[in-house]
């Protein structure tokens, strides 16, 4: 569901649609023979989705699931949805089919850029274009990357971490690792000048407030009586 909850995006017989909440469809798009194009998310704008290409083929033993199974996966896609002005394009992001792998669960967009985490590394794509616009290696405990966030102007990326730490990338400092919580963290979110960060986890003191433009390892400050 797009963030302003207006559109949904999935796949059937090998066929990924967008409809509004009335069900009216709104785009409907296919990737091609022996390929099929799966909705991983919307954009901020719900103007485009982010989609992963795979690979499949006829599947004998199960005809009744779309004939097709999974064989590879072979990159990404942005899908910029057409209106009465315009038509539904689809855009490659460069490089992003050598990663050899499915998106984690730690993809996340605006409307101006997409970010993921690929293996060791994180790629920053400019959505419009799909060219690649920087590749970083990806924060320590990568694999328990909980949620994440992007700042308002794009310039800023940030990591909620099953041990309560967080990571923050900056266009021009690079990254930094801050303490957060003793706890997971469930939620992160930039403020409006993207110079503060508020990130919440289960525990009572939920809300903690940090500076982005703080060193490497520096404690946040906290809010209690709060839960996320």
């Amino acid at each position: 569901m797009s963030p302003d909850g207006t559109r949904i995006a999935f796949t059937v017989n090998d066929v990924m649609k967008v409809m509004d909440m009335d069900f009216h469809e709104v785009a409907s798009v296919a990737a091609g023979p022996d390929h099929t194009l799966f909705p991983i998310t919307f954009t901020t704008d719900a103007k485009r989705v982010l989609a992963y290409v795979a690979r499949t083929k006829y599947n004998p033993n199960n005809p009744a699931y779309n004939k097709q199974a999974v064989v590879g996966f072979e990159g990404l896609r942005v899908v910029t949805i057409g209106d009465e002005r315009s038509k539904t394009e689809v855009v490659a992001l460069a490089g992003s089919a050598g990663i050899g792998m499915a998106p984690s669960p730690c993809w996340l967009q605006e409307a101006h850029h997409i970010a993921g985490i690929c293996g060791s590394q994180i790629i920053l794509w400019d959505a419009t274009s799909g060219n690649e616009l920087a590749r970083f290696p990806a924060p320590p405990l990568v694999d328990d990357c909980v949620c994440a966030a992007f700042s308002h102007d794009g310039k800023r990326i940030a990591w909620g971490h099953s041990n309560g730490k967080l990571s923050v990338w900056d266009a021009v400092s690079g990254l930094k690792v801050m303490n957060g919580h003793s706890q997971e963290i469930k939620s992160v979110a930039f403020s409006p000048d993207g110079k503060r960060l508020v990130s919440g986890s289960a525990r009572q003191d939920a809300a903690s407030l940090g500076r982005c433009d703080r060193q490497p390892g520096a404690n946040s400050q906290r809010a209690h009586g709060g839960r996320s």
